[in-house]
């Protein structure tokens, strides 16, 4: 039986064992046979797949998450093998600092590859998904799609997209045109937010070690000497005064960790759903989270819900916001507008 493998790009870092053979040592390239003949749903018309991995991504246990980034990678082609005739390749990359995945993403999209699959957390999908974007911008007849393999500490988009932190298991035969927001000029997939959503995404962003447990703690610290903050919004046109606890503007349902701040967002109505959270008090701590937690946090008091095609937020000074979970200092205005059905995902 012919078989075709996985190539280790020459920027990789990181050793993969993929059915035993190393793969990638000191950025070598090999060629290992992984899995059988696969075949490529002819929806993508071309034939071959990239995955770009972020090889810290998963937790502290580098070998660990190896073999699992391995073992989700070949689940993932076994996925593909269905509507097609054609045979396909693939080809591996590794991520070695903030940026790589948004250049490597652009320069594996104007050569021939059908999906760039992101094998990280929501940063992960955001650069890749950035790539994708900076490139069909400048060769608008590329139409590479987007795939997410979820290894991050919250995965919204993943969760959101294939209703499960686990993509494989979703069927990956055909592709579907999302939309995305932007932010005084940077894109986001899942969500972006001001306020304390923001400061939390900054101080968990230089945390050591990951994960749901983590950010909550980070969230409680942070919470005792949080003070709301004045904000000038408008919204189509509307413009009101609010003092709020956080403002999320969500593409998709949830934050990750299937917190879901939008729960009736939708990632193709062509809308950003904003979610203004008000102060309140300590006791209603427990609710609030119970409703995030259950789909049920528009019926709190505490929050107000908006769909929009733009909005403007004028706060008191410059400061953190978020784009898909990483922190970043912007202006005291703030606009945010919806890009729609703009990228392909499968």
């Amino acid at each position: 039986m012919k078989r075709h493998g996985f190539i280790m790009s020459t920027e990789s870092k990181s050793n993969y064992n993929l059915k035993g053979s190393v793969c990638g040592k000191n950025g070598t390239a090999f060629i290992v046979n992984i899995c059988p003949k696969i075949h490529l749903p002819q929806v993508y018309g071309k034939n071959e797949i990239a995955f770009i991995v972020n090889p810290i991504a998963g937790g502290k246990n580098r070998s660990r998450n190896d073999k699992k980034k391995t073992a989700a990678i070949h689940n993932f082609m076994l996925q593909q093998s269905s509507n097609s005739e054609t045979e396909y390749g693939q080809l591996i990359h590794t991520t070695t600092a903030a940026g790589d995945a948004v250049r490597i993403a652009k320069e594996l999209a104007t050569q021939n590859y059908a999906v760039i699959a992101a094998v990280g957390g929501d940063g992960t999908v955001n650069e890749v998904a950035r790539g994708l974007l900076e490139a069909q911008n400048e060769h608008p007849d590329l139409s590479p799609a987007l795939a997410i393999i979820p290894f991050g500490s919250g995965n919204g988009l993943a969760r959101h997209i294939y209703g499960s932190k686990n993509s494989a298991r979703r069927p990956h035969s055909n592709a579907q045109k999302i939309d995305y927001g932007v932010i005084n000029g940077k894109p986001f997939f899942c969500t972006a937010g001001i306020g304390f959503d923001a400061l939390v995404s900054k101080l968990y962003a230089s945390k050591k070690s990951r994960g749901a447990l983590n950010y909550v703690s980070t969230a409680l610290s942070a919470f005792i000497n949080y003070k709301p903050e004045k904000y000038r919004i408008t919204i189509d046109g509307k413009t009101f005064d609010r003092k709020a606890f956080l403002i999320t503007f969500a593409n998709a349902s949830q934050w990750g960790n299937n917190g879901y701040i939008a729960p009736q967002a939708d990632i193709s109505d062509g809308y950003i759903d904003v979610v203004i959270i008000k102060k309140f008090p300590v006791t209603a701590i427990p609710r609030l989270i119970y409703q995030l937690m259950n789909k049920k946090l528009y019926k709190s008091r505490y929050a107000e819900y908006f769909k929009c095609e733009q909005i403007k937020v004028i706060r008191q000074k410059e400061n953190y916001a978020h784009t898909d979970g990483e922190p970043q200092i912007l202006g005291n205005e703030i606009e945010v507008k919806v890009y729609k059905q703009a990228l392909r995902i499968i």
